[in-house]
């Protein structure tokens, strides 16, 4: 008996080839004092061969339990980013998406801590 065989190429995502840096935040959680002293530093996206890529827009998305609360702006913290943040609290989900231009795309790249004590 002969089957016929399916596949499919996979495409890859273009987004998985940056990666979003902020400071020298941990991997996976982050405490509330590690958490204001990241404020002060501005978030870098680099390729997996390190050049770096400007960010056109930065926005930060805070979930708590069935909450999500969501700020967007320039690439630079203002007043309402850092009182979202402010309001974090242990066990929420902190999320930065920067945007970045590459040739003629816009692609995003994003990275989440939980917050602990």
């Amino acid at each position: 008996m002969d089957l016929p065989v399916h596949f499919n190429l996979k495409k890859p995502d273009p987004g998985e080839n940056y990666h979003l840096l902020w400071g020298k935040a941990p991997a996976a959680t982050l405490t509330k004092k590690e958490l204001k002293a990241l404020l002060g530093v501005v978030p870098a996206v680099r390729d997996i061969h390190g050049a770096a890529y400007p960010i056109i827009q930065l926005e930060i998305r805070l979930e708590r339990k069935n909450r999500t609360r969501r700020v967007a702006g320039p690439p630079k913290w203002n007043r309402e980013m850092k009182r979202l943040v402010l309001r974090a609290r242990p066990r929420d989900r902190l999320t930065l998406r920067a945007f970045i231009q590459v040739r003629a795309r816009i692609l995003s790249v994003e990275r989440s801590w939980t917050l602990r004590r």
